[in-house]
């Protein structure tokens, strides 16, 4: 090598000056109260709809003439149609979005009370053992929602309260994960990379108007994480790559997939003597 070669170097990761974070921090606000608003829009047009399904005149107007002995049909009227007496018909009963209206000749119609927006609260509105856990994890550090969970769930089972099939299913699930602790560690990172990975996605859209905005935002989420992390000693993220890094590692499953251990030694087949 020639003693005038450069020697590579390593660029430094991008870091946002103080002005910076809080001109981001600024936008990311008036991103969320636009979102909100029209969040609110949305569920007032979802609300004068169901208002006009709700009050309609049932009795008369046009009914699908023959319907699938299994199966709920959509006619394109707005309405969900079921069978009387087929298994099906207990689900949309149990739907927090789905009411009936009417029956007739052995037909039961429903009427969508929901769309694009998602109460959660309406959700687990008869689910009083899902209600338990949620309380308990509202305002839980990112970090610690292994630990509340844990504890909710044991407070949970110590308690009168009848488990419903949702809380069921997260409590097998659960026994599981605790059986195997890499798994669930795996499970947890992975959920959290998915979250990370949206924030990114969103928050790249909110800064197109800056040349570098993807380099941009995974430098502020880097810096979110690092003030999030800062009272347990120890950061996830030191910069926006590898913020960056960290997510194609866990959102590509082929990352982490185990390495054929046949390369040993040199193959009969590779050059050289």
């Amino acid at each position: 090598m020639s003693a005038k070669a450069k020697r590579r170097t390593r660029k430094p990761p991008r870091r946002l000056s103080a002005a910076e974070i809080a001109e981001i921090s600024e936008l990311i606000k008036a991103g969320h109260e636009q979102a909100a608003w029209e969040g609110q829009e949305i569920s007032r047009q979802e609300e004068r709809e169901r208002q006009i399904l709700l009050r309609a005149d049932h009795t008369v107007g046009p009914w699908p003439e023959r319907l699938e002995l299994r199966g709920s049909t959509e006619t394109g009227d707005g309405y969900l149609y079921v069978r009387e007496g087929d298994k099906v018909h207990e689900v949309p009963a149990e739907h927090p979005f789905l009411r009936e209206v009417a029956r007739r000749n052995g037909v039961i119609r429903y009427a969508w009370t929901g769309g694009l927006t998602i109460d959660l609260d309406q959700i687990w509105s008869n689910e009083p053992s899902w209600q338990f856990i949620m309380a308990r994890l509202k305002g839980v550090h990112p970090d610690d929602f292994d630990r509340a969970i844990d504890k909710a769930v044991d407070d949970l089972l110590d308690s009168d309260i009848a488990l419903s099939r949702r809380t069921k299913q997260y409590l097998k699930a659960d026994r599981h994960a605790r059986a195997d602790p890499k798994r669930r560690e795996r499970g947890r990172d992975r959920a959290l990379a998915f979250v990370l990975a949206d924030g990114l996605s969103w928050l790249t859209d909110l800064l197109k108007g800056y040349n570098d905005a993807k380099t941009r935002a995974a430098e502020f989420l880097a810096y979110q994480w690092r003030e999030i992390e800062r009272d347990r000693g120890r950061s996830r993220f030191s910069s926006g790559p590898a913020l960056a890094a960290w997510l194609r590692r866990h959102l590509d499953p082929t990352k982490n997939a185990p390495k054929m251990s046949c390369q040993r030694g040199r193959s009969e087949h590779s050059g050289g003597s």
